[in-house]
This record gives structure tokens, sequence and C-alpha cells, in this order.
């Protein structure tokens, strides 16, 4: 959960940009009271679950019928203990917001002994609603899935390179002080978002030189937000669909004139930035 807490702070600490409605995050990130507290703040946590054919689906109403789902459906979401701290979880999603409150405070508040408070377990019933809801749209939804397996893969390749671009001091933080470890963070941050920023900006020049000289190009189009349920699936269908149309005719191996093409155009690209930067 400590993990969890830290997402919820960047989010609430923002420099600036669009407030993002989702955040993907991978197993170690998840609770029932997580799922709590980003849903009362007004985020969809999406998280890619190990093991999830043991994850269980909470309902609503015990007499209610479930048709399909009412065998795996058997655990209850107790909506009364949720009302009887309804306003002390306003006030928690409050002073999250405003960070009036600290993450240790919060813990506190949360969990005594490893053991949820009443309010941590007003929390973990909250949370289980909008957990069962992820799990049924994983499960069902294809473009969903791919959605967050593709943004966590894009998260440990920033890593990956993370641990290549911080060789010095064998990549370990040295620093006794809490200052001090959020500099070196910080330029590994700048060192990264540059390297980022100059391949990006390159790769794209490459491209629209090879397409200026006639070579076949295709073009994936990644947007930068999904939106959730059924619309999720025809956008990625739609997406998947140009790819392959836009696909379908390059070559499948370039032919060597196609490469002595392309390193001609990489090379007028590479002397172009020399001169402009002279």
């Amino acid at each position: 959960m400590r993990d969890s807490l830290f997402i919820l702070d960047a989010l609430h600490n923002r420099d600036g940009g669009p407030k993002p409605e989702t955040v993907i995050t991978d197993t170690a990130s998840y609770s029932d009271i997580v799922f709590g507290l980003f849903a009362i703040c007004g985020y969809q946590l999406s998280p890619r679950i190990a093991d999830i054919g043991d994850a269980r689906l909470w309902r609503n109403h015990t007499t209610a019928n479930y048709g399909p789902l009412q065998e795996a459906s058997r655990h209850t979401a107790r909506l009364d203990r949720i009302r009887v701290h309804w306003s002390d979880m306003l006030r928690v999603a409050g002073s999250l917001t405003t960070g009036e409150v600290r993450r240790y405070y919060l813990i506190r508040m949360l969990s005594r002994d490893g053991r949820p408070t009443g309010l941590g377990d007003a929390f973990a019933h909250y949370g289980r609603i909008f957990k069962t809801l992820h799990l049924l749209q994983f499960v069902s939804d294809t473009g969903y899935r791919r959605i967050i397996g593709k943004q966590l893969n894009i998260t440990e390749a920033r890593h990956r390179l993370a641990r290549k671009i911080f060789f010095g001091q064998r990549g370990e933080l040295r620093q006794h002080y809490r200052e001090g470890m959020e500099d070196q963070l910080g330029a590994l941050g700048l060192a990264l978002n540059a390297v980022v920023l100059w391949n990006s900006l390159y790769l794209d020049r490459a491209a629209k030189q090879l397409a200026a000289d006639g070579f076949p190009s295709p073009t994936i189009s990644s947007p930068a937000s999904h939106p959730s349920g059924s619309t999720t699936s025809a956008s990625s269908a739609a997406t998947h669909s140009s790819v392959r149309k836009s696909l379908a005719g390059a070559p499948a191996r370039p032919r060597p004139w196609q490469r002595r093409g392309a390193v001609a155009a990489a090379e007028r690209l590479r002397t172009g930035a020399d001169c402009a930067g002279g």
C-alpha cells in the first residue's frame, strides 16, 4: 500500500498537464483498500493482477441473481459499513487531494498491527466494488488488456533505459539525506527525458525523409488516453485494422536497393543536422 500512496502523492502534486483518469500498475501496487482510495479520489486503478483466476468477484446484494456470474460472485461487499464511515472517507479524500495528510498517518488510520481499522475496512469494501468492475472488464475486453500490457511494457522499457544511463556508483543512491536522493533522481529523469526527446525527434525526421523519397513508411498511431468500456475495443480494433492495411503493401524484407536508399537518406539527414548545428 505504501507504493500506491506514493503514486497518489505524485498525482495530486503534478506540475501541470491534464489530470489522468486511469492509473495502470503491476500487481504489487494494488489491494482492496488501494482500489477504494483511488476510486474516491476520482481515478480508475487498472492493475495487471497476477493469478487472476484466484481473484474474488464481489456482489452488492445477497439475494440478487447475477446470471452466469452467480456462482463466481459469492462474496458480498458490505454497503452498510461504507455508509457508517462515508463522511470520514470523504474527509480522507479531501485531505489527500489538498496534501493535508501524510502517508504515515494515513497508513495508521487505515490499518493497525497488520489489520484494517474500521475506516480501512470501509475503504476495502468500497474498493472491492471497483476491483470487481476492473476484473470483469479485464476478462471480457481484449482492448483493455492490451492497453494495460502496452503501458506496462513502456514503463519497463523506461526502467531498462534508466539502468543503462545510471551507471555511476553502480546505479545506487549513495546520498544519506532525502534532498540529495531527490537531486540524483531528478538528474536521472532529466537525462532520460533528453534521450527520449532526441530519439523521438530524430526518428520522426528520418521517417519523414524516407516518406519524401518514396519509401513505404507505415505510421502507427498510439493515442495518449483510451476510453474505457466497449469504446476501447472499437478504438483498438480500428487502430489495428488501419495498421494491418498500412502494412499490407509493405514488403516483408527490404530489398538491397531499399537498404541503400535508407542509408543514404539517413546520411543526408545527419549531414543536414550537422550543418544546422554548426
